[in-house]
C-alpha cells in the first residue's frame, strides 16, 4: 500500500552571494562544490511531513528539474519567519551544473527515519508582511 505524505514548506527568497561550506554529506548530492555562482538563497520558515516538523538528520534538497542545486541537513527544528533555515543554491556557470534563471524551483525532502524521498508542496510568502505571494522561479543576481 502506498502511503500519502503531505509536505508544506514556507519559503521566501533573497538573491545574494553566499560562501558557506557544506558541513555534512547527506542523501542529496548537489552538483557543485566550493563557492556558489550567482547564488540564490532559499529561506525555509517551516517544513513538515504530515503536520510534524522535520527532525534532525532529515534533509531538504533544492532542484532545478532533476539537478540538485542546493541542500541542507536539518540540525534543529526548522525555523520561523524570525529565524529561517538558509539553503544556498548555485546558478549554472556554463558547465551544466546549477539552476537556470526562470526555471521552476522544486523542493525534495529526505525523511531520514523512514528512508523516504518526498517532493514538497511549496507555499511562498512575503517575509515582511507574511502575505502569500505567487511562486518564485530561480533567479541569479537579483531579488525575488
Amino acid at each position: 500500500m502506498k502511503t500519502s505524505h503531505t509536505i508544506h514548506l514556507l519559503v521566501f527568497f533573497i538573491v545574494c552571494p553566499l560562501l558557506t561550506p557544506r558541513a555534512l554529506a547527506g542523501h542529496f548530492d548537489k552538483c557543485w562544490s566550493g563557492g556558489a555562482y550567482n547564488s540564490m538563497a532559499v529561506y525555509v520558515v517551516q517544513a513538515r511531513i504530515n503536520g510534524i516538523d522535520l527532525s534532525p538528520e532529515d534533509e531538504i534538497g533544492v532542484f532545478d528539474q532533476e539537478i540538485c542545486v542546493g541542500d541542507k541537513i536539518v540540525n534543529d527544528a526548522v525555523a520561523s519567519f524570525q529565524t529561517p533555515m538558509l539553503i544556498e543554491t548555485s546558478q549554472d556557470d556554463g558547465d551544466g551544473c546549477g539552476f537556470q534563471d526562470g526555471h521552476e524551483i522544486v523542493i525534495k525532502v529526505w525523511d531520514d527515519s523512514e528512508g523516504l524521498e518526498l517532493e514538497a508542496m511549496l507555499h511562498f510568502y512575503d517575509l515582511d508582511s507574511g502575505a502569500p505571494i505567487d511562486p518564485a522561479p530561480f533567479q541569479g543576481n537579483g531579488s525575488v
